[in-house]
């Protein structure tokens, strides 16, 4: 999905680059990201010490995502899906507004079919009845204040 907006998963890195393994699965199954982007995260966290060194040296070597992928989620906090989705939603908002600012309300307008009408980016749609008398620009830079505090510090 990020190919179609000229983004890839380095440029989703750059603005957010704590991904559980979780939502990086989730980002698969919705063909946001590919099997290789998943590699390329491995690789850009493996340090010496962390937590499950030997199962991401083997994700990396073995490219076995069905087999070993499982193993990395097991072993962490698994989020609610709504929330992985709403982590997706604004990453690759963001990453659209800091890269290509002329589309984004076109992608807005995409993503808001792709992911189900998701209700927290309503007022983000010019076809949407508005809550306030607030532009859809204003609206915009609100839902990045909100979303930036929440998933950029992590």
């Amino acid at each position: 999905m990020l190919n179609l907006y000229d983004l890839s998963f380095s440029k989703v890195y750059e603005v957010i680059p704590n991904w559980k393994w979780c939502e990086l699965k989730q980002g698969y199954e919705l063909s946001i990201i590919s099997k290789n982007d998943i590699l390329l995260y491995a690789g850009w966290i493996l340090t010496e010490g962390i937590e499950n060194f030997d199962l991401i040296i083997d994700l990396i070597v073995y490219e076995n995502l069905e087999e070993i992928l499982p193993k990395l989620i097991d072993s962490e906090y698994e989020d609610d899906l709504d929330i992985i989705n709403s982590k997706w939603l604004f990453a690759i908002i963001y990453t659209v507004f800091l890269n290509c600012k002329d589309k984004i309300f076109d992608i807005i307008e995409d993503l808001y079919i792709e992911f189900d009408y998701p209700e927290e980016i309503s007022t983000l749609i010019a076809y949407m009845p508005k809550k306030t008398n607030r532009s859809m620009e204003e609206e915009l830079m609100d839902y990045i204040k909100t979303n930036k505090s929440k998933w950029c510090s992590i």
